[in-house]
């Protein structure tokens, strides 16, 4: 009973340890910085880390989802080519939002990698369709692009089947 119980202890703080790296890499996604991302990357892989780990510091966004938020292809491109078995590309974070999504709605200073990023994850099969759950948000990526007069971004969320139509609770389709 007592080495059932040290075990516990010795598994609880070993993935509080690997939480707490695996925050430290987020904060390399969300910088951008690819070779410290990859070095903490190597690391978790060797503690059995999820590729999918939702930082619950952060909505529970995951490496993909900050990355595609801010604008960083080179970690966006490691992350679709080195993990594309087990990465969740529509994985959602606790908003209902997804790297595509996200990379739609991200900060206009990104603005130079949006297209390709957007292209690079609806290659990857991201879904053209998402939708956030909070009603505050513009409702698929396509209505986002629309309104934001991303039109390169609507032709190519078009391009792989986002639908025009489609509406989430009582807002307006893109027709609007």
């Amino acid at each position: 009973m007592e080495q059932a119980e040290t075990n516990k202890k010795s598994e609880e703080k070993r993935k509080k340890i690997i939480a707490g790296i695996a925050t430290v890499v987020f904060s390399m996604a969300d910088e951008g910085d690819l070779i410290e991302f990859k070095k903490g990357m190597e690391h978790l892989q060797n503690q059995e880390f999820n590729i999918n780990w939702a930082n619950p510091n952060d909505h529970g966004s995951t490496f993909l989802i900050v990355a595609a938020c801010n604008g960083r292809i080179l970690v966006v491109k490691y992350l679709l080519e080195n993990y594309k078995e087990e990465l969740e590309v529509d994985k959602q974070d606790d908003r209902g939002v997804t790297a595509l999504w996200a990379a739609v709605a991200g900060p206009a200073v990104v603005a130079a990698n949006r297209v390709e990023i957007i292209k690079m994850l609806l290659e990857n099969k991201a879904d053209p369709d998402s939708q956030p759950y909070d009603e505050r948000m513009h409702p698929t990526p396509l209505y986002g692009a629309a309104k934001a007069n991303y039109f390169e971004v609507c032709e190519l969320l078009l391009n792989f089947g986002a639908t025009i139509d489609k509406r989430f609770r009582n807002s307006p389709s893109c027709h609007y």
